[in-house]
């Protein structure tokens, strides 16, 4: 989120919404590497499809995007679940003092609201109001005697910053072999009202300023199945919607269950899983998009540089520690 400020007005061609399904999985340098275009990983953990409504209104406040990228796995992941004040605040904490963010924290309200109403048995802290979320000072101030060297540098060594919101990560595991990928299902599941209402905003945001959506689903065997796949292909196809999902074919597209997750169970990409994605989807985006590069511009050039160099020192790094890092390969500037 802080990263997405630093951007340059005007100067990103493509905006990546959805959780850390998307953000493990698609490395913007990858496509600016290979075609010259720019984009942003503008996601959050758990991000919500109602988060990412609002996200998206607060990216056009900065930004005139061609193409927005809409990660799949909210469409029917977590219906029901307990509000949580760990993603809400990792989503709204770090977004400017606007009115996308009253209102995505109203949303958040609404929703524990809902939920309590629904669930009166449960008790969970009442800790969702206005004020400790426009100044989180009022719900962190008692924390003052743990501060230390790693709340004042977090700030500036975000390697997210480099990376253009895209999280690589230098960890691999072989898949549990009796975990069935994408198991099977003769129904689909069921998109809850809510969510379909925000899918319906986000495409209208997007008609009324001239801009293509895409969904994609990211390959995942933890958090996918079959079942959800059928819910968000039918939801898609009905609105006129482009939908990729990385998941069907997986191997066909060249992943491998033993090489490209970061865990045992698949939960999400890591970096050599990362970079197949982000070549395929910006094939895709250059094949089915008239985007223009922007490489005339020498300063954008140079900004784009650095976060190159920045992940290129991530790489080196990560194959010093292990050989299989080899297969990631180093990217080159312009």
């Amino acid at each position: 989120m802080a990263g997405f400020y630093e951007e340059p007005k005007d100067s990103l061609d493509i905006l990546v919404l959805g959780s850390c399904n998307m953000y493990n999985a698609f490395n913007p340098l990858i496509l600016w590497e290979k075609y010259g275009i720019t984009s942003y990983g503008f996601g959050s953990s758990d991000q919500e499809i109602w988060t990412s409504y609002y996200y998206l209104k607060e990216a056009l406040a900065y930004q005139q995007p061609k193409v927005v990228v809409l990660e799949a796995l909210f469409f029917t992941y977590g219906n029901g679940k307990a509000p949580s004040e760990y993603y809400n605040r990792r989503s709204a904490d770090y977004m400017r003092l606007s009115g996308n963010k009253i209102r995505l924290i109203d949303t958040f309200i609404t929703i524990e609201e809902e939920w309590r109403k629904e669930h009166e048995e449960e008790r969970i802290e009442p800790i969702f109001n206005y004020v400790n979320y426009v100044f989180p000072i009022l719900r962190y101030h008692s924390r003052w005697n743990e501060i230390g060297e790693g709340d004042y540098k977090y700030w500036r060594e975000g390697r997210a910053y480099a990376t253009k919101g895209g999280v690589p990560v230098f960890e691999h595991a072989e898949y549990e072999a009796d975990r069935e990928y994408m198991k099977t299902s003769n129904v689909a599941s069921p998109i809850e009202k809510r969510v379909f209402e925000y899918f319906i905003k986000i495409k209208e945001l997007c008609e009324t300023n001239e801009i293509e959506l895409l969904i994609v689903k990211s390959p995942s065997g933890c958090y996918w199945n079959d079942a959800q796949h059928k819910a968000v292909a039918q939801l898609a196809d009905e609105y006129d919607v482009p939908f990729l999902d990385f998941n069907v074919e997986f191997q066909s597209y060249g992943f491998d269950l033993d090489t490209d997750f970061y865990s045992t169970t698949g939960e999400r990409l890591n970096a050599y899983g990362m970079q197949k994605l982000s070549d395929f989807l910006s094939d895709y985006i250059v094949e089915n998009y008239n985007i223009a590069p922007r490489t005339d511009d020498a300063d954008l050039v140079d900004w784009w540089n650095q976060g190159i160099e920045r992940y290129n020192e991530d790489v080196l790094n990560a194959r010093e520690s292990d050989p299989f890092w080899e297969r990631v390969r180093l990217l080159n500037k312009r």
